[in-house]
């Protein structure tokens, strides 16, 4: 086992034990050398052990497939795909995007593979393809231990979060990976690497946030640690990168920026300060989703404080990356608290900006890390390697197993049962109307029949999150709608309603997300039972997409 100048082991590769001892500091070349050694003994090491890495990957490959292969699609994995394959050229999908609050990176890559391969199966494809070159970038190029790797490939991220759903935070964890490859030649490829980063802007809004602290990083390595031995080409390449990096940033940002129909918008700065004085008051809350425990447990709280601080210190070998990981945690912890909840597809990528950044730090150590940092800050990454990580990627397995063992036994959304029954008992040009309405938008990956939006009275695959849509609506307007589609379309027209029977009885109105109500009196109540019939439940899923499915007489 190499140690370096302070006696402590090469923790970024082998993270069995470690001991303090001092030693006189040995001069830049020797440990440069020390660590070129390091370097091809890690080579050697992976070269011999390339068939238990296949073996590794071929294992979560079986995991990830057989994981799809009972897989129900929710709403918020097919409604990207409708939006992708609906504008009728490429160009001019950016404007279908607007008031949807992501960047347009994953919908291109849909909409490719759709008209390359016109399958029913894009979503699968896509997303097992991105995560798989994830994967091996990860297995045979990431310089951590081989047991590092065993515990992060099998946790819930890359298993079942970035690969067996179909969202974008897969993207995301590839090119950062992408980017931690190829930034110790960053001289060599620049605008490759700034190619990566413009990408990685346009995956979601938090890794727009952590694409321009990568670029920061660049820049501060570059522009201030290594100035002096950049050439004026070198120079040249890496600014005209870094615009390209803030062109991509500024069209992403004015792609996911709603306009003032949205639902969403309307908060004060204030609003945002007191936000960022909540994430410092509880940061153990920005990756509570990682590491769960109850809420009210303060020791659980302390854990996980723990862990974080622990992450952020042992990457002060370069303090550089210790503040940008600090500052990617308060960004984005304050995001979660003032706009979106910080789920844990969103909060992983916080995580995988933290093993970018100690990847980073390996691979560059030997011309950038200073030979003479001090043992405490050696011993803080020492214990982020050895200890602090492997819990967090321990409590990730243990996660996956039960997401895993949830999605082959039980039934994320009922939108495929409905498909199957559509299909089979429903002539294909039939009209399903829903309510509330965004609980359809996975029916079109099932089934071919026409969905009818009454709040948006038209007929689309996806609703709209804005103030066009009707806020409140009542029964008897649902019911008119349906029937007024039956008297115009000569076709049979469905109600597929998102709750019991039983709530009519006992309410008067319900409320949904983004400020929706529908609200009933007993006149209407009985005016739906006469003008329907119930000729099907669905109510197996153990999420939200559940029906009751009614027949317009």
């Amino acid at each position: 086992m190499t140690a370096n100048a302070h006696g402590l082991p090469d923790v970024l590769g082998n993270t069995r034990g470690f001991t303090l001892k001092r030693t006189p500091v040995k001069a830049v070349s020797d440990v440069q050398s020390e660590t070129t050694e390091s370097t091809e003994a890690t080579r050697k090491l992976k070269h011999g052990d390339a068939l238990l890495l296949a073996a590794v990957a071929a294992v979560w490959f079986g995991i990830v497939i057989t994981t799809v292969a009972h897989h129900e699609y929710w709403r918020d994995e097919v409604r990207a795909l409708s939006i992708a394959t609906a504008p009728p050229t490429l160009w001019q999908l950016p404007a279908y995007l607007k008031d949807e609050g992501h960047p347009v990176l994953w919908y291109i890559l849909l909409r490719v593979v759709h008209a390359v391969s016109r399958s029913a199966l894009v979503l699968p494809i896509t997303s097992i393809t991105v995560a798989a070159l994830a994967m091996v970038l990860f297995l045979y190029r990431a310089p951590f231990s081989l047991g590092l790797k065993f515990l992060f490939v099998f946790s819930v991220l890359p298993i079942y979060e970035y690969s067996v759903m179909a969202r974008n935070y897969g993207i995301s964890m590839l090119l950062m990976f992408c980017f931690a490859t190829l930034y110790g030649k960053r001289r060599k490829y620049p605008l490759i690497l700034a190619s990566v980063l413009a990408l990685l802007a346009n995956c979601n809004f938090h890794s727009l946030i952590l694409a321009a602290l990568l670029t920061m990083l660049w820049l501060q390595d570059d522009f201030i640690v290594q100035r002096q031995t950049l050439s004026t080409r070198e120079q040249v390449a890496i600014v005209f990168g870094v615009c390209l990096v803030a062109l991509a940033g500024g069209f992403s940002l004015i792609t996911v920026l709603p306009d003032d129909r949205s639902v969403t918008i309307g908060a004060s700065a204030e609003y945002y300060w007191r936000s960022l004085l909540d994430v410092l008051r509880h940061p153990y809350n920005i990756m509570n989703e990682l590491v769960p425990v109850s809420e009210t447990s303060r020791p659980g709280h302390l854990l996980q404080f723990a862990l974080i601080a622990s992450l952020v210190a042992g990457l002060f070998v370069r303090p550089a990356f210790g503040i940008v990981l600090a500052i990617a945690l308060l960004t984005l912890g304050t995001f979660f608290v003032a706009i979106y909840p910080g789920k844990l597809r969103h909060q992983g990528l916080l995580l995988i900006f933290a093993i970018t950044l100690y990847w980073i730090c390996k691979e560059t150590s030997s011309k950038e890390i200073p030979s003479a940092v001090g043992p405490l800050r050696m011993y803080a990454q020492a214990v982020a390697l050895a200890i602090a990580l492997p819990t967090m990627l321990v409590a990730g397995d243990w996660i996956a197993y039960g997401a895993v063992t949830m999605d082959l036994t039980s039934q994320l959304s009922s939108a495929k049962a409905l498909g199957v029954w559509l299909k089979r008992a429903a002539e294909p040009e039939a009209i399903v109307v829903g309510e509330p309405d965004f609980n359809l938008e996975a029916l079109p990956y099932y089934a071919p029949q026409r969905i009818y939006i009454p709040r948006e009275d038209r007929f689309r695959q996806w609703v709209s999150f804005t103030t066009e849509a009707k806020a409140e609506m009542s029964l008897g307007e649902l019911l008119r709608t349906a029937q007024r589609l039956k008297r115009e379309q000569h076709v049979p027209v469905y109600i597929a309603l998102g709750f019991p029977t039983a709530q009519f009885r006992q309410n008067k109105s319900i409320s949904y997300s983004y400020n929706k109500m529908l609200t009933w009196d007993q006149s209407q109540w009985e005016q739906f039972r006469v003008a329907t019939q119930r000729v099907a439940g669905f109510w197996k899923a153990v999420g939200d997409e559940n029906f009751d499915l009614y027949e317009v007489l």
